[in-house]
């Protein structure tokens, strides 16, 4: 077999594999599920969890929250398009992703709608994104927790400036400053927001608006 064959066959498997693990990425959660969550999701319960998270009603329908029967679903999207898995907020306990659920950008859409030199911001928490959109910022996005930063979201920050608001715990001061390491060489401009020399420890984006 020619060296030109054998690289040829490579090249395919490798495509065929990338393909089909794309496919199974894909076919893991159906958008269907996003429009019955939604559905499952009664006007009582919107405007509650309006309340409780500060966030207006027409930002959380606007990111298709929903109701599996026992906690808040948000639908996570990969930056091509499809849908990934679901972040779930238990109702007086934590934010957490939906069993099977793979990790992605909140809002990836943001960044893919961005244009080089446009700002991005990146929160720790959804909900966070979703209050500085309220404020009149865009292009925003949420990683799923301080520890969560994939490789394959740097590229997406390529020509772009970068704000950094993570929460103002150790655990969100000490990630935040190693993330704004690494994007230094990705982004054009990084600049990491220490919220702890104006918020309470443990405090984040929303507690800011929220209190002011």
């Amino acid at each position: 077999m020619s060296q030109k064959s054998y690289l040829e066959i490579q090249n395919y498997q490798r495509n065929k594999k990338k393909t089909s693990q794309i496919k199974i990425e894909r076919d893991l959660f159906d958008e269907r599920l996003v429009r019955k969550y939604v559905k499952q999701l009664s006007k009582l319960q919107l405007e509650k969890f309006s309340q409780e998270r500060g966030i207006p009603i027409e930002v959380l329908k606007e990111h298709q929250i929903g109701w599996d029967g026992y906690a808040y679903t948000l639908p996570i999207y990969h930056q091509d398009g499809f849908l990934i898995g679901f972040r779930r907020k238990i109702p007086n306990g934590d934010t957490i992703s939906k069993k099977g659920s793979r990790a992605g950008l909140f809002n990836v859409d943001a960044i893919m709608a961005s244009s080089a030199g446009a700002t991005i911001y990146i929160c720790e928490g959804e909900w966070d994104a979703m209050m500085l959109e309220t404020q009149g910022y865009v292009h925003v996005v949420a990683v799923p927790g301080a520890f969560t930063f994939k490789k394959e979201w740097l590229s997406l920050l390529k020509n772009r400036h970068v704000v950094l608001l993570y929460d103002t715990d150790e655990t969100g001061r000490k990630q935040a400053e190693k993330i704004a390491v690494i994007l230094k060489t990705h982004a054009l401009t990084v600049k990491n927001v220490n919220l702890s020399t104006i918020l309470k420890e443990g405090k984040d984006v929303r507690d800011y608006f929220n209190t002011r």
